[in-house]
């Protein structure tokens, strides 16, 4: 008689469970089932590793060698810079020689795949927007620490005319290095996020090229560019929202870069003829 009204409980029990379990996931009940809440945290997690994909140091090296190749070269140059110089005009060459690096790998290993190329490496590895975020800071303030110097150093009474050249030629340097990585960097996450759009997103085939179903990184590298000296689209459509949003920070950091240009031009004026 015990073990019969045992059963009887356990089977009760084990019945008003699964009724409790259909009314959290039916819709009528006004609440969120198990899996819907299991799928909005994983693209809420998949957003997050849009910004920083969290590997190992081992993988990071292989994905980023671009990144990490030009932060290797610009601290050798760091180190073997002469504590004579000004410390902007020391960041200034040290942004120099790591954003040239940085262009000299991405021509050499990226531009010259054709499409299937891109969409393999892009299954494979991405630069995140965090790394993306990182090359624009960095490119900004070794804009600015350049113009700083021209400025600083050519008003001092011991600096030459020579020298003021110098630092004026080393600042022009500066933007145009910084402004073609910027550039560059722009491109490659167009094209990665374009052939392969990270999850939760709608990224993916995002841009619209007349007559091009299968753009190559030089496309990519045209509509960036076309952002980057224009601040538009030119004739390629955006039909993304994440990849909107992109742009307007791209339009934005062309804006300052700009702003830049002005100055150094005003700086240089004002330092060669006063």
């Amino acid at each position: 008689m015990t073990s019969s009204r045992a059963r009887s409980r356990r089977r009760a029990l084990k019945g008003g469970g699964a009724q409790a379990d259909a009314a959290a996931t039916s819709p009528e009940s006004g609440g969120e089932g198990l899996p819907e809440k299991a799928n909005r945290a994983g693209l809420h997690h998949a957003r997050r590793r849009g910004w920083y994909h969290p590997v190992s140091f081992w993988e990071s090296l292989s994905i980023r060698p671009r990144f990490y190749s030009a932060v290797l070269v610009g601290s050798l140059a760091y180190g073997l810079l002469p504590d004579s110089l000004a410390l902007a005009v020391r960041a200034a060459i040290t942004w120099d020689l790591g954003g040239l690096t940085y262009l000299f790998l991405a021509l050499r290993l990226d531009f010259t795949s054709d499409a299937a190329k891109i969409q393999k490496r892009a299954a494979r590895r991405d630069d995140s927007r965090l790394v993306i975020l990182t090359i624009i800071l960095l490119a900004i303030a070794a804009s600015f620490a350049a113009i700083m110097a021209v400025g600083l150093e050519a008003k001092l009474p011991e600096t030459s005319a020579k020298e003021k050249m110098a630092l004026a030629a080393l600042a022009l340097v500066t933007l145009i290095i910084s402004w073609s990585v910027t550039q560059i960097a722009f491109a490659l996450h167009y094209a990665h996020a374009f052939y392969r759009p990270d999850p939760g997103s709608d990224a993916g085939r995002g841009l619209e090229f007349p007559g091009c179903e299968r753009p190559d990184y030089w496309d990519f590298l045209y509509f960036a560019t076309s952002i980057g000296a224009a601040s538009q689209t030119s004739d390629t459509l955006v039909k993304s929202h994440a990849l909107r949003r992109l742009v307007t920070l791209h339009a934005v950091v062309s804006f300052f870069f700009n702003t830049a240009v002005l100055a150094l031009t005003v700086n240089i004026a004002a330092s060669l003829t006063g």
